[in-house]
């Protein structure tokens, strides 16, 4: 058990890494070309996508069970909403208007997804 959530924990690390990168790449590529809301629709998008591929493949290679990945995911999503409050609100030091604006869906946010991604795919791929 201490050697999967070693691994849960590293894994979530290197999909920190990704979604660093990807927000680099939306900042550099997207943004100029479409602006705000686009570019942070079509990176989400991208990032959920390399999410799907990254998860399902660790599910696999570590033989998650569908009772495992019902704790696993929801994890990985609560670990994500800390870091991100964590850096917008008190390294960034931004309100917290800005901590909140990515997960307001009427104005076309879109980040959730994300959260709902980490939180949902792990058993999803675990009972296929």
């Amino acid at each position: 058990m201490i050697m999967l959530s070693l691994c849960v924990l590293g894994f979530w690390f290197l999909m920190l890494i990704v979604a660093i990168l990807s927000g680099g790449l939306r900042t550099k590529l997207l943004l100029p070309r479409f602006g705000d809301l686009r570019a942070h629709q079509i990176g989400t998008v991208f990032v959920c996508m390399i999410f799907t591929a990254l998860i399902a493949w660790f599910v696999r290679a570590t033989g998650l069970t569908p009772q495992q990945a019902v704790i696993v995911g929801p994890v990985w999503a609560a670990m994500t909403v800390a870091f991100e409050t964590v850096m917008v609100r008190f390294w960034m030091k931004r309100p917290w208007a800005d901590v909140f604006a990515d997960y307001n869906l009427l104005k076309g946010r879109v980040w959730p997804l994300v959260l709902l991604t980490l939180m949902a795919l792990p058993y999803i791929v675990s009972r296929l």
